[in-house]
């Protein structure tokens, strides 16, 4: 949980440096354009492909610069979240200070330095970027931590691109006369910048502490092959791309509302009050995150983030075409939109730092550099959508050109309210049809993974006693099945396990399945029947149940029918098929528990009462 003394210890430093982070970030990249242009003197058919091939590089590069920090991190086991925050940004720091010091001589030789320097400040922010948003990963892994600590990054990434986006709208004014002398201002700002950004990371490298444990078994194949095999990453990345370009297609048109605002004179209003509606509706739903998922749950939650600003998106286009677009219906539709982008935004860090524990769980390995770079990946490819599709400036400079006209603006809307629509609902189907770390079973991992995998109090790593945790998915829990076969029902429960990807070949499981079932009839006694069997053909240790509407012949011992099926299948790793039938048969033991599962009234519910079993059964909480 966080505690007052730990939020001493993490949010108050962690804010100051996240503020920082994205305030540099942003002013740098609004800056750069400019400087390039106007400083250096360089031709736009030289930039802009310039840019972009870094920026998709910079894309691409995510992942393994996330893995490094991981691998590095094993192999000489040190503290990355300190080592590379401070390293990374005093780094950085340098490319900062360089990129606005280029010397302006001959032709060749400055569009090599402008584009190295950018280089650099991009791999360098990277280090820094993914360590600091891993962190998030490192606290125990209830929900209310979880979500708490993913608001507050959140928080802090917003208002260090509010603070950025404000000094890029200050300093790009025309009636400033650092337009003009842009040689002299840009290399003071920035000096400055860099002065900021390696204050804020002392700061918090020297106050914060972690328990921090360097993960075990991990190597930089390993570690790619988890990350691009992690069906859930995958997931959430693909539902964060929609979001992404969600939100960078509403701010593309931003401008285009606020010129069809019919009772209220727009230019000559104070920047900060055409800001305020979303700005304030982003940090109240921030801090009420955890209430709102207490109130209802993270799914309901997430769904709303979609809705909320596909709605609002399609009444202002409505209003803007009917040219009835008032102050006040503005400032509520773009409220919306704050509320519904806020909400986005905690969700998906909340499933990409449950997707750090599902690698652990799935793979045996804990990589959460290299998994939050997705988080990375998915905001870049967002901004670099909108950037291709409206041809709207690398410089946020023409964010306040409120009087310039733009020609074919419905028709932009028009297409944006529908990039934004359908997204939307794209992101809703996948996330109900795919994302499964919600459910009763992933919830139980999620919240006490940490217990089973590390011993705090003795430094120690635990032994996964019990691993029917780790082998149930709700997925393949039947309830009541109407099926008098037992062939049939086996198929069925094997047709399961091969959708989560336990098993990789259905053929051979059935035929060393069927093989043992023929030597050894699969009923136990009391009406359970227990099929088993392993091989290279299993992923990982599973366990698929089902209880029958009919009792059917197992051949059990005590000739009783059996209603309850437990289909067991494991590597042949020599311990974890008798691990796995030795706890489920402690379990099963249980005076009442076989009938309680009889009783259940859905796979849910069977679920959670195997879960609650084994918590008092092998006393972990």
């Amino acid at each position: 949980m966080i505690t007052n003394n730990l939020t001493v210890k993490w949010c108050f430093p962690y804010a100051l440096f996240a503020i920082a982070r994205d305030a540099v970030y942003v002013f740098v990249i609004s800056f750069y354009f400019l400087y390039l242009s106007r400083v250096l003197c360089l031709p736009l058919s030289f930039i802009i492909p310039m840019m972009i091939g870094i920026k998709v590089l910079d894309i691409l590069k995510e992942p393994f610069i996330g893995t490094l920090i991981d691998c590095l991190s094993t192999k000489y086991n040190f503290d990355k979240y300190k080592v590379c925050i401070l390293v990374g940004s005093f780094v950085n720091a340098i490319f900062v200070y360089l990129m606005f010091n280029i010397p302006n001589t001959s032709v060749g030789l400055k569009e090599l330095l402008a584009t190295l320097t950018l280089l650099g400040w991009m791999l360098s922010f990277s280090f820094y970027d993914l360590t600091s948003w891993s962190l998030i990963s490192t606290f125990n892994a209830s929900n209310l931590s979880r979500e708490i600590a993913s608001a507050i990054a959140r928080a802090c990434a917003t208002l260090g691109f509010i603070v950025g986006l404000v000094l890029s709208t200050h300093y790009f004014s025309p009636n400033l006369d650092i337009i003009n002398n842009l040689t002299v201002a840009a290399q003071k700002l920035f000096f400055y910048c860099a002065i900021c950004l390696t204050i804020s990371a002392v700061a918090f490298s020297s106050s914060f502490t972690n328990n921090y444990q360097a993960p075990k078994n991990i190597n930089f194949k390993r570690t790619l092959k988890s990350f691009f095999n992690n069906d859930q990453l995958m997931i959430v990345f693909v539902l964060s791309l929609f979001q992404q370009i969600c939100f960078n297609t509403f701010v593309s048109e931003y401008d285009i509302f606020l010129q069809n605002i019919t009772d209220f004179d727009v230019k000559n209003t104070p920047y900060w009050v055409l800001q305020a509606p979303w700005v304030l509706g982003m940090f109240l739903t921030y801090f009420a995150f955890s209430f709102l998922t207490k109130l209802s749950s993270r799914r309901i939650v997430y769904v709303a983030s979609i809705a909320l600003p596909a709605i609002a998106s399609v009444v202002l286009y409505l209003l803007v075409v009917t040219q009835s677009l008032t102050f006040l219906a503005y400032n509520i539709l773009v409220a919306l939109c704050g509320v519904g982008l806020s909400l986005s935004l905690v969700s998906t860090t909340v499933m990409t730092s449950d997707c750090v524990d599902y690698s652990e769980f799935k793979f045996g390995l804990r990589a959460d550099c290299t998994t939050f770079s997705i988080q990375t990946i998915s905001a870049k490819l967002g901004a670099l959508f909108i950037v291709l599709i409206s041809g709207i400036s690398f410089s946020l400079s023409g964010t306040v050109l409120y009087d310039v006209p733009y020609e074919g603006s419905e028709n932009y809307l028009a297409f944006c309210t529908v990039i934004i629509f359908v997204g939307s609902i794209c992101a809703s189907a996948i996330y109900f049809i795919y994302y499964k770390l919600h459910g009763s079973f992933f919830e139980n991992i999620l919240n006490n993974i940490s217990n089973f995998t590390y011993d705090t109090e003795n430094n120690n790593p635990r032994k996964k006693q019990n691993s029917v945790r780790y082998a149930i998915d709700e997925k393949c829990v039947i309830h009541d099945l109407p099926s008098n076969d037992l062939k049939e029902i086996i198929n069925i429960l094997t047709e399961r396990l091969h959708n989560v990807r336990a098993i990789n070949s259905k053929t051979d499981f059935l035929e060393s399945l069927h093989n043992k079932m023929s030597l050894t009839p699969p009923g136990i006694a009391h009406g359970i029947a227990i099929p088993h069997t392993r091989g290279d053909f299993v992923n990982r240790s599973s366990l698929a149940i089902a209880t029958l509407k009919n009792p059917i012949d197992c051949g059990s011992l005590d000739e009783k029918p059996c209603d309850l099926i437990f289909l067991i299948a494991t590597p042949d790793d020599g311990k974890s098929h008798m691990n796995l039938l030795k706890n489920l048969s402690l379990m099963l033991s249980e005076p009442g528990f076989a009938n309680k599962l009889r009783n259940a009234g859905s796979a849910e519910e069977i679920t959670k009462r195997l879960i609650a079993c084994e918590k008092n059964l092998f006393s972990y909480s």
